[in-house]
Formats: C-alpha cells, sequence, structure tokens
C-alpha cells in the first residue's frame, strides 16, 4: 500500500521519513499515513500510522533515535479534537484511560488527519472535540444521526478554511494598518532626529514605540501571510515572545531616561571665524527666559563642583565631558547650572556637554556595567541619577540642547539623593513607597540572587558578557499564581535568566507545560529547531540571533532568552547553534545542580 501524505508535507521531506523509519518497524509492519504536527514535550514534528501502531516522531532525531510515541492500535478507545488559535490538538483515549497527546496540526491538515484516524476512532462523531459512546446502542443511534464520511469531512474541513481565508484576507484590517502607519511615521521620524542632531533619549522613545507596533502592524501580518502560503498553522505570539517585547519595550523606555546623545559630529557650513562670532553675539542661555516666567534663582557654576571631566574629539576642536554636583534639590537651579556649565567649558574646548547631579548620593550612584572610562564619556547611563543633561555641540550654538529628568524617571531609576520634583497627584510617593518595599524584600533574608544560578564560564567559553545584575522583578507584574520573580541579566543585555517561583511544584509544573505547549513557531521557521532539556526543552534559532529555553525544577521555573550573533562566513565573530545548545544545557544543568542546595 502506499503511503498517504497530508497536503502540508512535502513528498520530498515524506519520503526521506519513511526512510528514517524503516529502521524502527517490526517485521511486516508498513507505513499507511504521515502528517506532519507541532509539539514541544515530548520533541515531535510528525505522526505516522502504521498497520499496527500510530508513531510520533522528530525528523531532526531519525534515524538514529527511536520515535518519542508509539501506541498501539488495539490500545486506542478514542481520538479528540480540540481547535485553538494555532491549530487543532490531537488527543488520542487509551482502553487504560490515560490519554496521549500527539500535537498540534495546522489548519490545512484537519481534514486529511480526520478521515486518516477515522478507521481506527471507535465510531468518534466529526468536530472539534469528541467522546466515545459507552454502549452498543449508543453507538448505533449514534452511527444513524452521523452523516457519510464524505459530507463529514466536508463539513470538518470547511470551517477552518474559512476561518483561514477570513483571516488571510484581512491580514491587514484597519488596526494593524494604523500600527504599521504609525511605525513607519516614527521610523522617519527616528531618521531626522538621528539626522538632526536630537537627544538619542528622544530617539529611544520612538524606537520603544516602533517595536511593539511593528510587531502588531507589520511582522504579525507577514508571518500570517507566509502561513497562508506554505499551508501552515496561523501563527500566534507565544508568551515569550511577548515577555521579550514587553522587556525590549521597557529598556528603551529605561535607555531613554538615563542616557544622552554625543554631539553632531558634523561642523555644519559655518567656518571657525563664524562660530566665534555667533558665540560672542548671541546672549547667554540663563538670560533667555519669558517675560511671563519667574526668573529662576540666582546660581554660579564653579570648579569645585566637577567630579568628572574628559575630553574627545581633539581633532575637531575638542568635546568637553563633564559631570558635576550641583548640591540642590531644585531640578530649576540645576538645570540653570547646567547651562553655565557649558559655557563655562566652551571657553576651553568647541563642544561642551554636562551633566547635572543634585548630590554626591546621586552622583555615586552607579549601575552594575560602570567602568571608570565612562565617566570620561558624554553617555550617562551608568551613572543613572542626573537631573539635567545639555551641551552645544560642533556644530554650533543653533545645535544647543537641554534635557531634564523627569520625577518618575528620577525614582524609577532609585536615585538615593533627595531631588524635589513636583508631585501633585502623589503619584511619585506611591512609587517610592513601592520601590523602597522591594529594596527591603531584596534585603530580606529569604531573597535570592538569580546570577547566582548562571554559569559565567560557559558565557564566556562562548563569547558572551559576564557580567550580571540580578534582582527581584516588580510583583505588579509576576505570573499569576506566582510568588515571587527573580530576574539576571547580563551587561549587554543578551543574556535574560527568570526564576519564578510558586507555592509548590504542581503550578510551576503546570506554568511550564503551558509555554513548552505552545513553542515559539517564528523561532522554528528558517533552520529553528527543539532540543531537549532536563525538565524542559529550547528551541534554537542560528540565523535569528535568538534562542529561548524553559523548564521546571521543584516549585520554579526557569525562563531563558539568549540573543546571539549569527556566524557570517569569513568572519571570526558569531555563536553557532552547536555553541547555543552547549550554553542553553550547561546553564540548565547549572541551575539544576545549585537551586536544589540553597547556592543562590
Amino acid at each position: 500500500m502506499d503511503v498517504q501524505v497530508a497536503p502540508g508535507l512535502k513528498q520530498a521531506t515524506a519520503d526521506k521519513i519513511v526512510r528514517g523509519l524503516n529502521p524502527h518497524l517490526d517485521v511486516g509492519e508498513r507505513i499507511r499515513v504521515l502528517a506532519p504536527v507541532m509539539q514541544f514535550r515530548p520533541s515531535i514534528d510528525g505522526i505516522a500510522i502504521t498497520n499496527n501502531r500510530i508513531l510520533g516522531f522528530s525528523s531532526y532525531a531519525m534515524p538514529g533515535k527511536r520515535p518519542a510515541i508509539s501506541i498501539p492500535l488495539g490500545d486506542v478507545e478514542g481520538i479528540d479534537y480540540e481547535g485553538k488559535l494555532s491549530g487543532t490538538r490531537i488527543r488520542v483515549r487509551l482502553s487504560n484511560g490515560s490519554t496521549v497527546r500527539l500535537g498540534t496540526v495546522a489548519p490545512a491538515d484537519v481534514s486529511f488527519v480526520h478521515t486518516a484516524f477515522a478507521p481506527i476512532r471507535a465510531g468518534q462523531s466529526t468536530g472539534t472535540s469528541t467522546a466515545s459512546p459507552s454502549t452498543a446502542s449508543t453507538k448505533e443511534s449514534h452511527s444513524k444521526r452521523t452523516p457519510r464520511a464524505s459530507e463529514s469531512r466536508s463539513d470538518f474541513s470547511r470551517s477552518p478554511r474559512r476561518e483561514e481565508q477570513s483571516t488571510t484576507s484581512r491580514s491587514w484590517p484597519f488596526p494593524r494598518v494604523l500600527a504599521a502607519v504609525l511605525a513607519g511615521f516614527f521610523v522617519l521620524r527616528m531618521l531626522g532626529a538621528a539626522v538632526g542632531g536630537e537627544h538619542i533619549s528622544t530617539i529611544l522613545r520612538m524606537a520603544a514605540l516602533v517595536v511593539p507596533l511593528a510587531w502588531y502592524g507589520i511582522v504579525t501580518p507577514l508571518r500570517r501571510r507566509h502561513a497562508k502560503q506554505h499551508a501552515k498553522p496561523q501563527p500566534v505570539t507565544p508568551t515569550p515572545m511577548k515577555l521579550t517585547i514587553g522587556a525590549v519595550f521597557l529598556g528603551l523606555v529605561v535607555a531613554a531616561a538615563s542616557t544622552a546623545p554625543e554631539g553632531v559630529d558634523s561642523t555644519a557650513n559655518s567656518t571657525t571665524s563664524t562660530t566665534s562670532e555667533s558665540r560672542e553675539s548671541a546672549p547667554s542661555t540663563t538670560d533667555r527666559t519669558e517675560d511671563s516666567a519667574p526668573p529662576p534663582p540666582r546660581v554660579e557654576f564653579t570648579d569645585d563642583m566637577v567630579r568628572a571631566h574628559g575630553v574627545s574629539k581633539d581633532e575637531k576642536g575638542g568635546q568637553s565631558n563633564v559631570r558635576f554636583v550641583g548640591n540642590s534639590d531644585d531640578p530649576t537651579v540645576l538645570a540653570a547650572l547646567t547651562e553655565q556649565c557649558i559655557d563655562h567649558f566652551l571657553t576651553e574646548t568647541t563642544a561642551a556637554y554636562c551633566y547635572a547631579y543634585g548630590s554626591n548620593a546621586d552622583y555615586d550612584h552607579k549601575t552594575f556595567d560602570w567602568t571608570p572610562e565612562f565617566d570620561e564619556s558624554v553617555f550617562g547611563g551608568s551613572r543613572p541619577c542626573w537631573v539635567a543633561y545639555g551641551g552645544q555641540p560642533i556644530a554650533g550654538r543653533d545645535s544647543r540642547t537641554l534635557d531634564t529628568k523627569s520625577g518618575f524617571e528620577y525614582v524609577t531609576a532609585d536615585c538615593p539623593g533627595t531631588v524635589a520634583y513636583p508631585d501633585p497627584d502623589g503619584a511619585l510617593a506611591t512609587e517610592r513607597q513601592h520601590r523602597a518595599a522591594i529594596a527591603a524584600e531584596e534585603a530580606g533574608q529569604d531573597a535570592r540572587d538569580a546570577c547566582a544560578l548562571v554559569d559565567t564560564d560557559v558565557l564566556a567559553r562562548h563569547g558572551f558578557a559576564t557580567a550580571l545584575d540580578g534582582s527581584i522583578a516588580d510583583p505588579r507584574f509576576n505570573p499569576e499564581g506566582a510568588a515571587r520573580t527573580y530576574t539576571c541579566q547580563n551587561s549587554e543585555i543578551e543574556l535574560t535568566f527568570t526564576v519564578t517561583e510558586y507555592p509548590t511544584a504542581e503550578p510551576a509544573a503546570a506554568a511550564a507545560s503551558e509555554t513548552l505547549a505552545t513553542p515559539n513557531s517564528f523561532l522554528l521557521e528558517d533552520g529553528g529547531f527543539v532540543t531537549d532539556l532536563p525538565g524542559g526543552a529550547a528551541v534554537v534559532n542560528e540565523s535569528f540571533g535568538l534562542s529561548e529555553a524553559t523548564w521546571a525544577i521543584d516549585r520554579y521555573t526557569i525562563d531563558v532568552t539568549l540573543s546571539s550573533q549569527p556566524p557570517i562566513p569569513g568572519l571570526a565573530d558569531g555563536q553557532t547553534a552547536s555553541q547555543l545548545v552547549d550554553v542553553l544545557e550547561t546553564l540548565a544543568a547549572t541551575t539544576n545542580n545549585r537551586l536544589p542546595t540553597g547556592q543562590w
């Protein structure tokens, strides 16, 4: 008998699968049906029906590895179908009362799989969910009510097909079109801001908006169209990808709050003499106030306020990069001192940029990736508690800028100072109290450090940054039912390592199983593959430079996102798929050794 192949499976692939399965067949056993499915745990991407068994297998593991699932046909009590957004899940009910999951089948293959299972389904009806009758009379009446096989197959396949056509015909409904237009607008605005020498903080804020808008309005419709053209299930955004998008959004917002732009590198068309003349003729910024605004307090910048001073761009006349402490809790005073600092150092170099800190405590507050060289640069991220930042680039006074940090940015950076921001609705006070509670919990005896679970040796071995920083996540964003969430990331934000603690092992296992049951289909395309880990699995994609892993141990779930550099032929940089697998397997093994013994 010839092998029947599902529409979503290429004939050449089917032939390869048959050759891989043949060594694992019993004497006289023949393959009758092949169909593609998708399941994370156990890792299978196809099912086969023989004259003796139902087999679930991974085409990547053949022929060396036996099928992960093997069910004798005589043990099958019935087949259940459950409709999901990503496709239709298949469950086999056995005569001993247990069930076996066979994964999710694409809409284009549902009718084929339904027909293939019909001879062994013990009289079940068509639909998305079925149950076997319990008596012979029930079976008889049920068979009288059931339409002809050809009619049931038509009815079964019609609804998913209509749904698929409806979905793909509206790949770009109005909300997605609007999101795509807004994403394009912000991209163009970012380019204009970059060319015009605006703050990098402004560019980062727009980039934060572009990420979710582009995913919703551009990437998702394109993925759906691709799925339609290749007869694959309609893709849905899995929870790890949503968390990644959210993390990128928050990271860009935080970076915008703590990072300022470098001056414009171009010298424009004006000559040095014109720049000097403009500097002399233009009034001081400290004198430019509106008639209706109250004058700022009288302050004076002095050299003893300076804590760090570096000079860059020597070949273009020099740019002073200055950090100073203004010894004031008034943001208006610190902004005025910043303007005076700029004017002061413009007498020494062609360009000057200054950061104002309210107190020594704010200046001394550093991030984990700080280095002494940072203090002489133009960037502000590693000393994030500045209140005002401004500068005049080499292009001249017309490109001069001044930026002040908002009260919310100051509080969420956990600044230890006492800069007084207006708080009419009490929101800043509430946020301070909330963050103080988190800090107290981190300092408590029950607090854990997720970074202590990370094997830095394997990170260094494969070219990842090893400087780590961990914290307790904001409990307002904990997964449902979780007690705490601990996070760790490296200085290049290549590694995001999250440990979620649950009250018992059962909800932890359920949360991990939910993630493992819906793998990131986007990462499985273009060379992506699944690899097993102790207690879970990982999706690895070398060409996309993104890999995700999930596993459970005791009452904890661990989620890892690893961003890598795709290898480029001829260059030494980049991480290969085998290196990524080694990192994830080592991280899992080290975590599973350290966590139960309390070494974190």
